[in-house]
């Protein structure tokens, strides 16, 4: 791999530690003192790596009892070159959350942020299913916005398949010294921490191939005239008669209400998630239609922007560019590379086109859950980001933009449109990383076959 700088290559190796922070000092070594917090941090460049070196060496010679410990004071010694995350359900932050603590909480954030910068301290989130993970989540969300700190969306993975978990669970007796028989040992509540099998992934295809097929039913109705309440009523009625639910109605918003239709209806300037209604669409109108189906117990998840009547040659390109950089991504899903492969793909693609590539809003991991780990940027650099391996499967879904790539949200919480009222295209699929190639499981065929020659 080439590296343009120190900075690229020691981001690149992954050198992280997983410290335990003492909630106290790092020299207070009581009896009755044994309680102790996770941190991640990484480092950024070569000053950071010396300090994670030095920060863990301390750790074991000036902090160990019964764990390597460091404490506040020497994060803020050693802080410079290193970026921090907030950690799991073990970190300090989501403790004091579980304990009803949000202004410790927000306390002990300010903090981190005061010592790393606001660009080196982020919220992380992550939901394997577990309860605790769920209750403090938009506890997370609203701390992060609250101090100015960036969010990050994460995955604890342990094992690779999701059988493996009955092996993690007796590793960690034996590591502990517990049987699996005790109520009280050392356990992932979860079996959530897995790639998806060959069999999981056609669950997850069929689900992805009824959305391609409801996109179809409503591809026949978008004409002038038609509204987008009436496109909703179509594709619901016909999901639920094929045995499956819409994933997004009722969808929970920490904004205010949950989402109130089946379909994402987003016309001209708005980008995703505009919510149907009476307006009918003109000649000359674009709307991008994002489904989402649970069957099988798996999600699907699928967009595509109509042309409504004639549009303007300019917007039409828009869109074709746009579903032009969803194959570029999906080129750069296969095993051995990274997610900031596939951003780093449809960025280049569009804004060598001169358009906006939306930042705040990214591609996800797809299963059993509609969002899952990990993000899926639009935009970012090779060689960065998660590793993919075979069996991850992610819905990639490129958010561009006539002019500007600034984004802002409607009152209605939900719907969000472009700052300088520019059109903007949706095209999404989703994919199982592969080992040569992506594999494509949902599809624009039936679509393309109502279209025709109209298709984009």
């Amino acid at each position: 791999m080439e590296y343009h700088n120190e900075q690229e290559r020691y981001i690149a190796i992954l050198e992280a530690s997983l410290p335990y922070v003492a909630p106290q000092s790092r020299f207070d070594k009581t009896s009755s003192y044994g309680k102790y917090y996770h941190m991640v941090l990484l480092c950024k460049n070569h000053t950071g790596y010396q300090n994670l070196i030095k920060l863990v060496s301390k750790g074991f010679t000036e902090g160990f009892y019964t764990k390597p410990r460091i404490d506040d004071e020497l994060l803020a010694e050693y802080h410079e070159g290193l970026v921090c995350l907030s950690a799991c359900l073990a970190g300090e932050i989501p403790q004091k959350l579980l304990d009803g603590d949000y202004a410790g909480a927000k306390s002990k954030a300010e903090f981190y942020r005061d010592i790393f910068g606001s660009e080196n301290f982020f919220i992380e989130l992550q939901d394997h299913g577990i309860e605790e993970q769920k209750r403090i989540i938009p506890s997370l969300i609203k701390l992060a916005r609250e101090i100015g700190v960036d969010i990050v969306a994460t995955n604890d993975c342990h094992y690779i398949e999701k059988q493996d978990s009955t092996v993690h669970n007796i590793l960690l007796c034996i590591q502990t010294n517990r049987t699996v028989n005790d109520s009280d040992r050392m356990e992932f509540k979860t079996s959530e921490f897995y790639l998806k099998t060959e069999d999981e992934i056609e669950l997850l295809r069929q689900s992805n191939l009824l959305v391609g097929k409801t996109l179809a039913e409503v591809a026949k109705l978008v004409k002038p005239g038609v509204t987008t309440r009436e496109l909703d009523k179509v594709a619901e009625e016909f999901i639920r008669d094929h045995g499956a639910i819409p994933t997004f109605k009722g969808f929970p918003n920490q904004y205010g209400e949950p989402f109130p239709a089946s379909l994402c209806t987003s016309v001209n300037d708005q980008v995703v998630h505009g919510i149907p209604n009476d307006i009918v669409l003109k000649d000359g109108d674009i709307v991008s239609v994002d489904c989402g189906t649970y069957m099988n117990g798996f999600c699907g998840d699928s967009a595509y922007t109509f042309c409504v009547g004639e549009v303007d040659e300019e917007v039409r390109n828009l869109l074709k560019v746009t579903k032009e950089a969803l194959y570029i991504g999906i080129q750069n899903a296969v095993q051995g590379k990274r997610i900031g492969d596939i951003g780093y793909a449809i960025q280049q693609y569009c804004e060598s086109h001169s358009y906006g590539v939306v930042r705040e809003f990214v591609g996800h991991g797809i299963g059993k859950e509609m969002h899952e780990d990990p993000q899926v940027p639009n935009y970012g650099k090779r060689g960065y980001g998660p590793l993919m391996k075979r069996g991850l499967c992610i819905a990639i879904e490129p958010m561009i933009t006539l002019g500007d790539r600034q984004v802002i949200m409607e009152r209605d919480g939900w719907t969000v449109r472009t700052r300088d009222r520019k059109c903007a295209a949706h095209f999404e699929h989703t994919v199982a990383v592969g080992a040569g190639e992506a594999d494509i499981l949902s599809s624009f065929k039936f679509i393309e076959e109502v279209l025709g020659d109209k298709a984009i």
